[in-house]
């Protein structure tokens, strides 16, 4: 196989007058898929130390948010449909004699988050969690 190396002459990104970036807002649902399975990967640490003494293998940042439908009017609306939200990616679920209710856990934090963080979606109703979290090889 050969090996190439390139330089490029673009200037350093401390050198340019400004740099574009991209932000997401927090209703996004790049951001939301992050989010939640950040708040999932804490609550999950928290767990396995608890019950375990330690943490265990995990890895906890695939999510697929499906969109909800709503009838929007002024002053409020109506949900129709609710978002879809599968957890996927691999967490560790027993140490020994120790069982952790992974699946349990990452949903509890999902709903969690969302109800922290978007004030007008009600946690219950109107997400829809579904859970593809295997345990590691």
């Amino acid at each position: 196989m050969d090996l190439y190396l390139a330089s490029s002459t673009a200037l350093p990104v401390a050198e340019q007058p400004f740099e574009i970036v991209e932000r997401k807002g927090l209703g996004h649902p790049d951001s939301i898929c992050d989010s939640v399975m950040e708040a999932a990967a804490v609550a999950l640490r928290r767990e396995y130390t608890e019950r375990c003494g330690r943490v265990l293998h995990h890895n906890l940042d695939k999510a697929l948010l499906v969109a909800g439908q709503s009838e929007p009017a002024i002053g409020g609306g109506k949900v129709k449909g609710p978002i879809q939200i599968t957890a996927g990616d691999r967490a560790t679920n027993a140490f020994g004699d120790v069982r952790v209710p992974v699946d349990e856990i990452v949903e509890a934090a999902v709903r969690h988050w969302f109800r922290d963080s978007l004030r007008f979606v009600d946690e219950k109703s109107h997400i829809d969690f579904r859970s593809e979290i295997k345990p590691g090889s």
